[in-house]
């Protein structure tokens, strides 16, 4: 191949020095002096001319190869083959063709990038390049030549791009390609029905240029828009006005189609020139009403002249048509986007012609196409959203300016916001009542193609079904509450029945869809919720099946490729919701249908495949039943519920059947949920005895169950755990009436129940202690309610196994120690301390208020004091967690789990030596964890800084005292801050070798710059642990900023105050690649300007001093963040800090200062007036005019416009003027 597609195709390859030269054409020139008297540069204009003759010479010199006479004499083909650069060898035609495709498309990708640059931009660089020679000068006219040359070069490339996408017969001669540089070249890719890679044929099956491709092709227009707009508005009146509006009935229209589309998408782009917009709004009545409306109404009755179909049959002609019909409604939704067109200017502009927009719409909707369904979709939700949208903008008032063709003084005089709205509402009601009467007429096809299977078209008329009724209610409820008369809340009965169909398809799609909908016009007008609640029963059914050969439960596909995740999702949302609807206006019907269905199902067939069917029917009821329980959500619902004997007769068929339920896992998982829904029913009923005995028949189900293959198959698929809600249920039970538990013999029954649940896990059967925990919890909590005679033997009884299955695993993990064996029962041990962990926090957690979690004073849960008759046998653990501390914290198991256990054990009095001694015990254990792990565990790290975070929470205020002076403490409380603060200093030592760079090398530096400027970058792996260790200080530090900031100023490592030191560290955390450490360190800093106002003069002065220090490189690196750096989740704490640093009064010194200094670096692209808003912005947060919020706004805004490629023409884009006038008045 020649250079230039020698260079593409190397790129496309991978080569990097290849794509490295196409980066550099892109972006530089080169200037060539070789001839004194004749300098030339040598760019991306250059570049795209030459290769775009290389790909025309190279078709040409193919079909010469191609077109050979089988019996040419073999000189002749040799001197053929001599004269081309394409092998000896004849390529496959088709082979050949898609090669090019790939080249053009890069080609044209490369195009369209250095045409969104402005001519100027590109003078600019040539500028450059003259200058940057060293060895010759050029003059003024030499210099003004080489510019006028490089827009000259343009213009050709863009004539050449132009005639290719606007006239066809460039490359669909069937004599031969006509270049579009006046040479005729012509090559056959085939025959008519080849159609590869997108690149359309012509009516006869001629030869055709690979410029044909359809990717190509709409890039070409895209270029030709991207020029235009970056040239500059008046650039885009002269190309829309000159070029394509007058030429509109010979150009393709698809490519007129195209050019308006690119058009608006490239006005919208942050860096198109300032005006752009208005331009475009000026330009909306000649597009729409000349180009995209008679475009759209001409596809939609399939009587388009577009000469780019395929061939001149029936079949191929509609479907062109259906292609330019999605083309042109896609293009108007992102005009309409742009612009700010409504439907109802729309109708206005489209009456001029002599058409009806909404006609045209409803003609669209007989399409079969789907792309023409969710084309027009999008186009009509969003048209509708903006008509109804709360308050009218600004960029709406000047459309509606340059329609009615007024200046703006006139028109502000004529129109207010409100009048504007008030009009288009009104006239959007009489257009969605077409729409809506229109999308009713629908359903006959939606039947007739239902039948035939055609599943597709299907789904895209319930898409459009679905969208328009929620508009016209959404414009109800506003009309309403503006006084205006209402849009009819019930549909006409055709879009209704329309919508009933398509929620009786059996694909979980189209049902979904419409069943969002459906509800919305449930009343007590109409008996819809009676119709509705039979259908949702049968859809809450999960698909199965029987294994003809086993005979086993299994879950199905629906016919229509559904999975089960899918159907989960559908009923957990979109049947529950409906089902919630028909609830509130039907609450009789309901719940009567519900417990005839469950007696139905508990009381029928016992054969084992009716059994299968019904459990799973069953399954259903029990779900409606159990989502009920959701939706009396408030005390007052659950006061009013009058439907008991319902309930009852509901409960009592389930407690004398099981068959049904002990035949399928997820039945009994169902069951289970239902009885948490439902506790405060069974604890207002006093039928706790009811379903105390169904509680622990569900969970001896679910235990048994899951010991079945078919059953654990069941379980998998669909991410359930029976178990586990088996005993959730339990936890519930026991939390609305632990009384009833602490008689003596329900106490034992309950703790003889927890020994089963336990003992199948210690028999090797793969229960998680995840799933038995929460029974522990409640079994716990009952055991605190009971006389303290009685609390030892039952916490004894209660830990018993978990103490038994410790000491087992120990003995095996010491003897396999050598082997490796032993490692793999570490998760098995963690797990077992993840239970005793929180058993412990049970014990040590209580709610302040009523016995009854029920009632409405409930209260957060509060810290206590470990039970002292807990303590005796949790001290019977101690050995073997201190042996697991030492030896194996580096699992992360064991590590997660110990963490959890020794936070739930910290006293929260210390009145006594036993406390005290209880804390040394944990430091200690905390002390051994730190020293035996390794330097870069940072999962040890982080649970001992948990773990003192969880202190400081209990003890902060203790510790605050020691720090204060003129506070008289006792000799525990001293001896408690000791111990912390060894602790502390033990952290703090664990993180100086991985955190070294950023603690030592950062405090040095001062204001925030990299940490690495003279060595390399330490490895990911330990920027990964540095990283977290820092994550982890920081979130502790924040808390004892919180809780004890005058002890926090005054702890020290070493001779150095410790927030001297970390403080630094954090101006690093703010631009770190890790997303938490970012947000933490944000957090952080804005403490400590919270503490710069403290009452206590130490520690205003202290975190004076510090923020002061490293005040300028924290807003270096926020403000570089908001030009684009940041990810959206640290929009809003990053600008807290800042709002924080700029309205402290005794941080407001060389604020200023810093803020000009800062703004002036390369990385705030959007120009001068752009920082000088910025600066008053922040003199606005100084001088508290403007709020947390209002900052917020504003950064986002910069931050939004900063995320763009286009750098060089932000400050004249039209995006940084919108800022400009928005903020500037605001402010």
């Amino acid at each position: 191949m020649e250079p230039a597609l020698d260079v593409i195709g190397r790129a496309l390859n991978g080569d990097e020095g290849a794509r490295a030269f196409l980066e550099r054409t892109s972006s530089i020139y080169v200037l060539d002096v070789t001839d004194n008297s004749n300098p030339k540069t040598y760019g991306c204009w250059n570049f795209i001319h030459q290769a775009l003759n290389e790909i025309e010479r190279y078709e040409s010199k193919l079909l010469a190869m191609l077109q050979q006479p089988k019996n040419a004499s073999p000189a002749a083909t040799a001197t053929t083959a001599a004269a081309t650069t394409t092998p000896t060898t004849t390529p496959p035609p088709d082979a050949v063709r898609d090669a090019l495709v790939h080249h053009v498309r890069l080609l044209a990708s490369m195009a369209l990038r250095v045409a969104r640059r402005p001519p100027q931009g590109d003078r600019a660089i040539v500028a450059t390049c003259i200058s940057n020679a060293s060895d010759y000068h050029c003059s003024p006219s030499q210099s003004q030549w080489l510019f006028d040359l490089n827009l000259e070069l343009r213009e050709i490339v863009m004539g050449r791009i132009a005639a290719m996408a606007f006239d066809f017969s460039f490359h669909r001669s069937q004599s031969g390609i006509t270049s579009s540089n006046g040479v005729s070249s012509t090559i056959n890719h085939g025959s008519s029905n080849n159609n590869n890679n997108g690149v359309n044929n012509t009516k006869s099956g001629g030869p055709q240029s690979v410029f044909a491709d359809h990717v190509v092709m709409d890039t070409f227009n895209a270029i030709l828009a991207a020029n235009a707009v970056s040239t500059g508005p008046s650039a885009v009146r002269h190309f829309a006005t000159e070029w394509i509006i007058p030429s509109s009935r010979n150009i393709p229209v698809s490519a007129l189609i195209s050019i308006a589309h690119h058009l608006a998408l490239e006005g919208m782009r942050p860096a198109s020139p300032a005006g752009t917009m208005d331009m475009l709004q000026q330009l909306s009545i000649p597009i729409s009403s000349m180009v995209l409306v008679p475009a759209m109404a001409d596809a939609a009755t399939d009587n388009s002249n577009e000469d780019e179909m395929s061939s001149g049959s029936g079949r191929d002609s509609h479907a062109g048509n259906s292609r330019i019909l999605a083309k042109a409604l896609a293009a108007l939704n992102v005009w309409c986007t742009a612009t700010t067109l409504t439907l109802p200017q729309l109708k206005h502009i489209s009456s001029k012609i002599h058409l009806d927009i909404v006609d045209v719409l409803n003609d669209a909707m007989y399409s079969d196409s789907s792309k023409v369904v969710d084309a027009l979709a999008d186009f009509i939700e969003h048209a509708m959203e903006s008509t109804f949208e709360e308050t009218v903008s600004d960029d709406r008032m000047n459309q509606v300016r340059h329609i009615i063709n007024v200046n703006e003084s006139a028109f502000r005089a004529s129109f207010s916001r409100d009048q504007l709205m008030v009009i288009e509402q009104k006239e959007m009601a009489a257009i969605l009542e077409q729409l809506v009467s229109a999308v009713g007429l629908q359903r006959i096809r939606f039947l007739e193609r239902q039948n035939q299977g055609d599943v597709e078209v299907c789904r895209n008329l319930a898409a459009w079904a679905r969208r328009s009724p929620p508009l016209g209610l959404d414009y109800s409820k506003k009309s309403q509450a503006a006084g205006e008369p209402l849009l009819q809340h019930v549909p006409e009965r055709g879009l209704l029945e329309f919508l009933l169909k398509a929620a009786h398809h059996p694909s979980v799609h189209i049902c979904g869809m419409t069943l969002n909908v459906i509800p919305s016009f449930v009343s007590n007008k109409n008996l819809l919720a009676r119709e509705l609640i039979p259908l949702l029963q049968r859809k809450a059914i999960m698909p199965h099946g029987i294994n003809s050969e086993t005979g086993d439960l299994t879950l199905v596909l629906d016919q229509y490729g559904s999975g089960v995740d899918e159907f989960l999702r559908f009923r957990q949302t979109v049947v529950a919701d409906a089902l919630r609807t028909c609830w509130e206006y039907e609450p009789e019907a309901y719940i009567d249908s519900c417990t005839s269905a469950i007696e139905e199902f508990c009381t029928a067939g016992t054969k084992a495949e009716t059994t299968h069917n019904l459990s799973f029917h069953l399954e259903a009821a029990l779900f409606c039943v159990e989502s009920l329980g959701s939706f009396l959500d408030s005390e007052e619902a659950r006061s009013s519920f009058a439907y008991s004997d319902q309930f009852s007769r509901s409960m009592a068929a389930v407690s004398q059947n099981t068959i049904s339920i002990t035949s399928n896992p997820l039945t009994v998982m169902r069951l289970a949920l239902l009885l948490q829904r439902w506790t405060f029913w069974f604890h207002k009923s006093q039928k706790l005895g009811v379903v105390v005995d169904l509680a622990a028949s569900t969970l001896t189900y679910a235990l048994q169950l899951g010991e079945l293959p078919y059953a654990q198959g069941l379980v998998e698929e669909t991410n359930s755990n029976p178990t586990k809600e088996a005993c959730i249920a339990f936890e519930e039970l026991i939390s609305v009436s632990i009384d009833h538990f602490t008689a003596t013999d329900k106490l034992s029954a309950l703790l003889a129940l927890w020994e089963s649940v336990y003992s199948q896990r210690m028999d090797g059967r793969q229960v998680p202690v995840e799933s038995i925990e929460p029974l522990g919890r409640g079994v716990c909590s009952v055991i605190l309610r009971t006389p303290e005679n009685v609390q030892k033997d039952a916490f004894c009884s209660l830990l018993a196994c978990t103490k038994q299955s410790v000491d087992h695993l120990m003995v095996l993990i010491r003897d396999e120690a050598d082997s490796g064996k032993g490692r793999s029962l570490l998760p098995l041990m963690g797990g077992e301390l993840r239970l005793l962990a929180a058993i412990v926090k049970c014990s040590t957690t209580s709610h302040v208020g009523t016995v009854d979690m029920m009632d409405e004073d409930e209260t957060s849960p509060v810290r206590t004091g470990l039970s002292p008759h807990l303590a005796p046998v949790i001290q019977q653990f101690w050995p073997s967690i201190e042996v697991l501390a030492s030896n194996y914290c580096s699992n992360r198991d064991i590590s997660s789990s110990m963490g959890a256990l020794l936070s739930a054990l910290i006293p929260i009095t210390l009145q006594n030596e036993d406390a005290m001694a209880y804390l040394r015990g944990i430091s200690s254990v905390v002390s051994s964890m730190l020293a035996a792990s390794p330097t870069d565990d940072v999962e040890v790290f982080d649970e001992a800084s948990q773990f003192l975070k969880e202190w400081i929470v209990i003890h902060g205020k203790d510790v605050e005292k020691t720090a204060s002076s003129g506070m008289t403490v006792d000799s525990s409380c001293e001896e408690m801050v000791q111990t912390f603060q060894k602790a502390l200093v033990e952290l703090i030592a664990k993180a100086e070798p991985c955190l070294n760079s950023s603690l030592v090398d950062l405090q040095v530096q001062g204001q925030g710059e990299a940490a690495f400027e003279s060595r390399p970058p330490p490895s990911r792996e330990a920027e990964h642990s540095s990283f977290n260790c820092l994550r982890a200080l920081l979130d502790l530090l924040q808390t004892m900023g919180r809780l004890c900031p005058i002890y926090l100023m005054n702890v020290k490592v070493g001779s150095e105050h410790l927030i001297r030191r970390v403080a630094g560290s954090s101006v690093v955390g703010l631009s770190a690649s890790d997303t938490s450490l970012a947000r933490t360190s944000m957090l952080f800093l804005t403490t400590l300007c919270e503490l710069s106002t403290h009452d206590n003069e130490a520690v205003q002065k202290a975190m004076i001093d510090n923020l002061t220090q490293i005040r300028k490189g924290v807003v270096t690196r926020l403000l570089m963040g908001f030009c684009g750096k940041f990810v959206s989740t640290l929009l809003s704490p990053a600008s807290q800090l800042l709002h924080t640093l700029a309205s402290k009064m005794a941080l407001r010194l060389d604020f200023e200062t810093d803020m000009v200094a800062i703004l002036k670096q390369e990385y705030f692209l959007l120009g001068d007036d752009a920082k000088n808003l910025t600066l008053s912005v922040f003199r606005g947060c100084a001088q508290g005019t403007i709020s947390a919020t209002e900052l917020e706004t504003f950064l986002c805004q910069v931050w939004k416009i900063h995320r763009t490629d286009d750098f060089s023409l932000l400050p004249s884009s039209d995006a940084v003027a919108r800022l400009l006038q928005r903020f500037s008045l605001e402010t």
